[in-house]
């Protein structure tokens, strides 16, 4: 069997942000008190009340000084076990600005800090260490990290990047859709739970 090389997504695949833009929408009175909703609904809501500019500013505070309070989805740690317990290789690549909008905190370090806090970087049990992150300011940046790294699957929760013209075609597109709200996903393989990436993960076979 022959290593693979999996790159992973980082907001909204390996975090979660769903209680803290809640929490953050409704403490700066964006939203409700009583509004209940993940991520998806509360930037549907605040854009309508409040206007794309305080969504972008909610963004950066999240993503920046308040990502503490982001949470590691379940799955993940044993996900990252088994890949090295088999000896893939793992990288993170995300589409990720150095800086968010109205505010001076490095989101770039920002990230990395977090990943360190929760467990990450545990390289003999992960098989992720700081040098195996990788930050694009575009899409297109990402995408083309994607190619460099020859990475033979790469799991993101947007099939927006994964359906992307120049996504690289040796790469297995994983679809991460825990909410199960993707309906057409016949190009991609879509997986609701790290569990189930894990199980398919230890299923793969590859021939060298």
């Amino acid at each position: 069997m022959s290593v693979l090389r999996i790159g992973l997504d980082f907001d909204n695949t390996i975090a979660s942000y769903d209680e803290l833009f809640l929490r953050l929408a409704t403490r700066e009175g964006l939203l409700a008190p009583d509004f209940a909703g993940d991520k998806r609904a509360v930037r549907d809501a605040v854009r309508v009340g409040a206007g794309d500019g305080a969504w972008q500013l909610l963004q950066g505070r999240a993503y920046g000084r308040e990502i503490a309070g982001a949470k590691l989805y379940d799955g993940v740690i044993p996900f990252l076990e088994t890949a090295c317990a088999a000896e893939h290789e793992l990288f993170v690549v995300s589409h990720k600005t150095q800086f968010g909008h109205g505010d001076d905190v490095d989101l770039r370090h920002a990230a990395l800090d977090w990943m360190e806090t929760v467990g990450l970087f545990d390289a003999g049990r992960t098989g992720l260490s700081r040098d195996r992150v990788f930050f694009g300011a575009t899409r297109d940046e990402k995408l083309a990290r994607i190619g460099a790294l020859g990475l033979g699957i790469f799991v993101d929760d947007l099939p927006e990047v994964l359906l992307e013209p120049t996504f690289p075609s040796a790469t297995e597109r994983w679809l991460f859709d825990p909410g199960g709200r993707h309906v057409d996903t016949s190009r991609l393989r879509p997986f609701q739970s790290w569990a189930a990436l894990r199980d398919a993960l230890a299923g793969t076979r590859v021939h060298g």
